[in-house]
């Protein structure tokens, strides 16, 4: 099986090389959500995970037809192989028990945001001294488990943008987000306040979390689809640009 796969593998790159061949497969499915700048349908090429997915799929002689759905219908679809993969995912040991994950797409950085005014919070030491702390938080998010283990006590949003009005109105103490995701926000929804934010650093995990697709173990011949992925990923990556495009719209979003 992995020798077919890796056989299949090397033929869609093959494929994809002659520019004739370029979008001789077909569509492949891809399941996500709305988390700009990352990816979102209101952006430029679907955001800059939406610009990388295009790329990648391109040097595969593919590309993906996008599905926006909610959260728990884009697990729910790469389970049940309706779609190939789903988008951004930081993997965790639940995780891995149900998907394959990909090559890391992008690094993240998660922090705790919290509304300043003129008061600065000093970082909090580990986990334990989020015992009773309120946070604001959209559900499913990697952090949320070990948060609630801690003692602290989540006020669960329908989405982001909800979050960060539960953090503005005083009624939390922490909105956690990845840090590109939560200036955005605030960009975005809070124009002229962003200085009345800061943030402090998770006192758990990693420092820097890497995305990626999960990847269905139903969807037909996935395995050396993910292959392809991987190496057509690492080939985009070699020449620079996606991290200087990353980079760019990282301090346009930091000038706050």
């Amino acid at each position: 099986m992995r020798r077919f796969a890796a056989a299949f593998a090397a033929l869609l790159l093959a494929r994809a090389a002659c520019a004739e061949e370029v979008g001789a497969l077909q569509p492949i499915p891809i399941a996500t959500g709305e988390w700009p700048p990352y990816i979102s349908t209101t952006m430029q090429d679907k955001g800059i995970l939406g610009g990388l997915m295009n790329r990648v799929m391109a040097r595969m002689g593919t590309r993906p037809a996008w599905v926006f759905v909610s959260w728990p219908r884009v697990e729910q679809m790469v389970q049940n192989g309706e779609a190939f993969a789903g988008l951004p995912y930081v993997p965790t040991a639940q995780r891995m028990q149900k998907y394959h994950f990909s090559s890391p797409l992008i690094g993240g950085r998660t922090v705790l945001f919290y509304h300043a005014g003129d008061k600065i919070r000093p970082p909090l030491q580990n986990v334990r001294e989020l015992a009773g702390k309120t946070l604001a938080t959209p559900r499913g998010y990697w952090w949320d488990e070990a948060m609630r283990s801690a003692g602290a006590v989540i006020l669960y949003s329908p989405d982001e943008a909800a979050a960060l009005r539960v953090l503005e109105s005083g009624r939390v103490d922490f909105m956690p987000q990845d840090e590109l995701v939560g200036w955005y926000l605030i960009q975005q929804n809070s124009p002229g306040r962003a200085t009345q934010f800061a943030t402090i650093a998770m006192p758990f995990g990693p420092e820097q979390q890497s995305l990626h697709l999960i990847v269905s173990r139903k969807y037909p011949h996935a395995q050396a689809l993910l292959s392809s992925f991987n190496q057509a990923l690492e080939i985009i990556r070699r020449d620079g640009s996606m991290e200087k495009a990353l980079a760019d719209f990282h301090e346009g979003v930091m000038q706050k």
